[in-house]
């Protein structure tokens, strides 16, 4: 089905100008997905019917196409309404453009660039829009600021707050909701890995009546590219608009772009560690070990992208894990950890031995988190089992407040 929402192309030309190039599923604001909402201009439902309302004026002939770019059969089952109504040489025609860039490159907390939806010359007013957005983090990508330039606009006259509050939502909400002319149709953080996240597809709509823009000689729109994360984002923008004949737009139609497989999200894990974060710990008086959504913080380095936060309060503070021994004979032990700019040094003991002492945990940047190997050497289990103790004795002099805090990722233990 994902498939034929994105390379089932809807063509349409009015009085023989082609006007309409856009994916199905984008065309009727799903996406690559079916999820059910209603708003006053599209609608999924649960019978399965796409519906377009805007309406599309033509004089003497409009004709839809429906191309199938895949290579799968698709049963369509086609309703148009039609009705007579007055045309004069100031009736604008329908006009919806589709754009996809696969891979934005984006920096940690600050926007890169800005993703052009379109550009318009003509006469016209612009009506709405759909962004599908591909997330592979659980950071959150949307406080980007749309910049609208009408008319040659030097500076646009449209100057968001943040790509959350132009389509009708704030705090990165990650339920789905649907009202009149707003809709978060899709919400992967939501839908797939409960109320936690802003990973995977996201498909917004803002679709406007009176608050549509009017212009007479050009329109501009792009959306800042903003993301809390370094990673790789991919846009898709459908815009929908009307304008007089012969209005110049600078989206084409972009095939093989629609024809690219879809992503998919991606858990870095490392098979055969055993998580940290799903032991149950020992620790000192009033220190805190916690469970840690590591997806935040970028390209994953953190199997299961999760660790044990431990939250010391002082020197001496420390986390004992007991994993357990298959057998007698000695293995190889490697603790991954995290470092952190607020990070300390650590000590760690396997079964009473120090195994790594004085480890600085300090990232050596404010803002950079990364994960790091320790290696353990060769260990003898005692009594059928590891105890691994890791102990805070220390701090850099570069790491900042509270330099009492570590976190683990994983254990491997190999013959």
């Amino acid at each position: 089905m994902a498939k034929a929402l994105r390379q089932v192309i809807v063509r349409m030309d009015f009085d023989y100008e082609k006007t309409v190039w856009v994916p199905i599923g984008d065309f009727f604001g799903i996406g690559p997905d079916t999820q059910p909402f209603h708003t006053h201009y599209l609608e999924y439902n649960a019978d399965h019917e796409m519906i377009c309302r805007f309406v599309m004026p033509y004089q003497r002939n409009g004709r839809l196409f429906l191309d199938n770019k895949s290579d799968q059969p698709v049963n369509l089952d086609v309703r148009l309404a039609a009705v007579a109504q007055a045309f004069t040489d100031k009736t604008m025609r329908f006009h919806a453009r589709w754009h996809s860039v696969s891979s934005i490159k984006t920096e940690a907390g600050k926007g890169t660039e800005d993703f052009n939806y379109v550009n318009i010359e003509g006469n016209g007013q612009y009506v709405g829009d759909i962004l599908t957005v591909f997330n592979p983090v659980k950071a959150w990508w949307g406080e980007g600021d749309e910049h609208i330039y009408v008319d040659g606009e030097t500076f646009p006259s449209h100057f968001g707050t943040g790509t959350e509050d132009y389509y009708g939502y704030g705090w990165c909400d990650q339920h789905p909701f649907n009202a009149p002319f707003n809709a978060q149709m899709r919400c992967d953080g939501y839908n797939a890995r409960g109320n936690s996240n802003n990973r995977g597809f996201t498909t917004v709509s803002r679709q406007r009546s009176l608050d549509a823009i009017p212009f007479t000689k050009s329109l501009n729109f792009d959306m800042e590219v903003w993301h809390w994360a370094k990673t790789d984002v991919s846009y898709a923008a459908t815009t929908f608009f009307y304008a007089l004949p012969n209005a110049k737009v600078n989206r084409t139609p972009q095939l093989e772009d629609a024809r690219l497989p879809l992503p998919e999200v991606k858990t870095f894990v490392i098979h055969d560690a055993i998580e940290c974060e799903n032991l149950k710990p020992m620790t000192s008086p009033d220190v805190v070990a916690e469970n840690q959504d590591m997806g935040a913080w970028g390209d994953s380095q953190w199997s299961n992208e999760a660790q044990l936060w431990v939250k010391g309060k002082k020197i001496g503070d420390y986390v004992e894990l007991t994993i357990p021994a298959n057998d007698a004979g000695k293995k190889k032990l490697k603790l991954r950890a995290t470092k952190s700019w607020d990070y300390g040094i650590i000590s760690v003991k396997v079964n009473g031995t120090m195994a790594a002492d004085k480890v600085d945990l300090f990232s050596g940047k404010e803002g950079t988190v990364v994960a790091t190997d320790i290696d353990l050497g060769e260990c003898t289990p005692v009594n059928g089992k590891f105890v691994i103790r890791c102990e805070l004795v220390g701090a850099n002099s570069g790491s900042k407040a509270p330099q009492t805090f570590f976190g683990l990722d994983c254990i491997q233990v190999t013959p």
